[in-house]
């Protein structure tokens, strides 16, 4: 098995869980921004509360665009970056290995976001339909926390990563011609 071959694979079984950590993290800025932005209106015009007045909706909504589009960036560019980096410093078959240990781990753990987080989602629905829950006790505090921490992870992290497999390979596919012509001039013991 070849030594490069081994450097893509970890390269590669890394690299999903640092783009899964740039979209919790921008999703978790995100949120703390709406809610800074509807507390504010709240505080502003307390009839928004009473259902007199209406809230700015407009401002939400701008603040959700702006921070899908500007927040994704980092997550896009280590995407794309690192078949490229990969490719370019340790030749094509680091790159072979790097698509390996990066779609499998991201494969499994897309897997283990979707339905960990759909899990920990649904799991304060279900102790809230049987009754089994008060305000203030461990099982309640444990459910809001697994439903706060479900939803991003099967809403945004889950889905990203099928997301991330796909844009590294086209990466991958993209460059592949480049790294033939350049493989003679990349010879790293």
């Amino acid at each position: 098995f070849p030594i490069k071959c081994c450097y893509g694979i970890l390269i590669g079984a890394v690299v999903p869980f640092l783009f899964s950590s740039f979209t919790i993290g921008a999703t978790a800025k995100g949120a703390l921004e709406m809610v800074n932005e509807v507390r504010r209106q709240f505080k502003a015009d307390p009839k928004i509360l009473e259902g007199k007045s209406k809230p700015d909706y407009d401002k939400c909504i701008d603040i959700s665009t702006k921070n899908a589009l500007r927040k994704m960036v980092l997550p896009t560019f280590v995407t794309m970056a690192s078949p490229i980096l990969v490719g370019l410093v340790f030749g094509p078959t680091a790159l072979g290995g790097m698509l390996l240990g990066g779609t499998c781990t991201a494969a499994l753990l897309a897997s283990f976001f979707s339905f960990g987080g759909a899990l920990w989602d649904n799991t304060k629905k279900s102790i809230e339909d049987i009754g089994f829950w008060v305000k203030g006790t461990p099982i309640h505090t444990a459910a809001v926390v697994g439903d706060t921490i479900g939803d991003p992870l099967k809403d945004v992290a889950g889905p990203s990563l099928t997301i991330f497999m796909k844009l590294t390979n086209m990466t991958a596919l993209l460059i592949a011609p480049l790294l033939l012509t350049l493989t003679p001039l990349i010879q790293i013991p």
